[in-house]
């Protein structure tokens, strides 16, 4: 069971919550001071806590009540130094896994050198929705070959593409996508609607359908721009 304490119920957090509800696996607590936001989450979370997160040294009475936590989502709004501080102590408190909402670079590269001058493995995965959700849009509006992209972190992506013509009646092994390309085609489906199937080298790939491939951002741009012409 992944514990999961999300802190801020904005629209980000409260999207976050209602998406969380419908996953398996999941245990989630929630953190907000307005007492609305929390009465519309609490039919999405496990327990819903009342605190004001201008006020760190509130989240270890929050966390005496959960117990440990596998991973965390700082969504609220405020100062970035409340912010700051409550990742701090979260990463403190031994969350492996912070997410945050940083105000813009300049905050996320504060708070990435934090992690990284702190011990242990890294934490901190931070989330700038606007430019995170414009590079998402970016490959769509770019090329109809590109149907989904999302990044896995360390200038990793996983990327659902349209089959490009010359590629399709053959096999995964006769294409050799991973020696040419860097990318690993981990599944295909017939169209949008079709189910996801597990792709092997033997696999050959039918005309119009969708493959998704997992590598290098610079790798699948580079895939992309050979096919799209």
């Amino acid at each position: 069971m992944n514990k999961i304490l999300v802190l801020g119920l904005g629209k980000f957090g409260h999207r976050l919550i209602t998406e969380l509800a419908s996953r398996e696996g999941v245990r989630v607590f929630a953190v907000d001071k307005n007492e609305k936001a929390r009465q519309a989450s609490t039919k999405y979370v496990h327990e819903c806590f009342g605190a004001n997160l201008d006020h760190p040294e509130s989240l270890g009475r929050i966390m005496e009540k959960t117990g440990p936590v596998d991973t965390a989502v700082l969504g609220m709004g405020g100062s970035m130094n409340a912010t700051t501080l409550t990742a701090l102590h979260l990463r403190q408190r031994g969350v492996g896994r912070i997410f945050i909402k940083a105000e813009d670079e300049q905050h996320a590269e504060v708070l990435n050198a934090i992690d990284r001058g702190m011990d242990g493995p890294h934490a901190f995965r931070i989330i700038i929705p606007e430019i995170d959700q414009a590079a998402q849009i970016a490959g769509r509006v770019a090329t109809d070959l590109v149907k989904q992209e999302v990044s896995l972190g360390d200038n990793w992506e996983l990327a659902e593409l349209s089959c490009p013509d010359r590629m399709c009646g053959k096999s995964l092994a006769e294409l050799e996508v991973r020696q040419r390309y860097q990318l690993t085609i981990i599944g295909w489906r017939e169209s949008g609607d079709s189910p996801l199937q597990h792709a092997t080298a033997d696999t050959i790939l039918p005309e119009g359908c969708e493959i998704t491939a997992v590598g290098e951002k610079k790798d699948i741009a580079r895939f992309v721009a050979e096919f799209d012409n």
